[in-house]
């Protein structure tokens, strides 16, 4: 959910301004053939930067989510650990409750 929400964030600005530009009709003005050339080339040219761009953002979320699902992983085995350390405190806490009830016990006998 995160990697899509990453994904809309950078591809849709590209997305848009190549939108726009598709939309937005070239000058009317009277321009000659190599103008309309040059400004056809920018449009082209920035295109490319844009492409790239979406290309650089679409590897950096893939390796983002690498990351993501390697501390996913890594969590899950801490969690495990806890769990287990967790169980392992319950079952000592509970026989030192009982040793020290045996104890009590003992010293009550000793006293008499």
């Amino acid at each position: 959910m995160a990697l899509r929400r990453l994904l809309l964030t950078l591809l849709v600005p590209v997305a848009a301004a190549l939108a726009v530009w598709a939309v937005v009709p070239l000058s009317s003005g009277a321009q000659s053939a190599g103008e309309l050339q040059e400004e056809i080339d920018e449009k082209r040219s920035a295109e490319s930067r844009l492409e790239a761009d979406a290309a650089t953002f679409e590897r950096i979320a893939a390796r983002l989510a690498r990351q993501v699902a390697l501390i996913e992983r890594r969590r899950a085995q801490v969690q495990a650990e806890l769990d287990a350390n967790q169980a392992r405190l319950a079952r000592i806490k509970a026989t030192l409750l009982r040793e020290r009830r045996r104890l009590a016990q003992l010293r009550a006998r000793l006293a008499f």
